[in-house]
C-alpha cells in the first residue's frame, strides 16, 4: 500500500512537470498586422509641396479589433484662417476647418493606413496639412 501511494504521488508530480513543458500554439498579437503600420507611411507632404508640418502625429488608441488609430492635427499658421488636410494629393478628398483640424487614420489588416471619408475607405499613401 505504501509503495502504491508513493508511486501515485510520483506519477502526479511528473504529470505536472510534463504539463508545464507541453508545446502550445502561440497566441496571436492583438490586432495582428493591423497593429503594425509604419509611422513612415503615409508620406507627409512637406514645404516643397506647399504644406505645413502637422502640429501633432500620434497613435491615440486601438479599434475594437485591436487595430492602431493614428491622429494627425493640422493647425493654421495664421489664426482664423482655413486649414486643409489632403489625402493622396486630393485624389481621396480633403477635410477643411478653421484654425485646426484633426483626422484619424486606421491601420488595416494589410498593415496600411486608411482613411474613411464620404462613405469610402482608401489606403493613404500621402497626406498633407495646408494652412492659410
Amino acid at each position: 500500500m505504501q509503495k502504491t501511494l508513493s508511486l501515485c504521488v510520483f506519477l502526479l508530480s511528473i504529470q505536472q512537470l510534463t504539463d508545464a513543458c507541453i508545446r502550445t500554439t502561440p497566441t496571436p498579437t492583438p490586432g495582428g498586422p493591423c497593429a503594425m503600420c509604419s509611422m513612415a507611411i503615409p508620406v507627409i507632404q512637406g514645404a516643397a509641396d506647399g504644406a505645413t508640418p502637422f502640429s501633432s502625429d500620434t497613435i491615440t488608441g486601438r479599434t475594437a479589433a485591436g487595430c492602431l488609430i493614428r491622429t494627425l492635427t493640422c493647425t493654421s499658421i495664421n489664426p482664423g484662417f482655413q486649414t486643409v488636410i489632403s489625402y493622396n494629393a486630393d485624389a481621396n478628398g480633403v477635410d477643411t476647418g478653421t484654425d485646426q483640424i484633426s483626422t484619424q487614420l486606421i491601420c488595416n489588416a494589410q498593415g496600411q493606413w486608411t482613411h474613411t471619408g464620404n462613405g469610402a475607405t482608401a489606403v493613404i499613401n500621402t497626406i498633407g496639412c495646408f494652412t492659410g
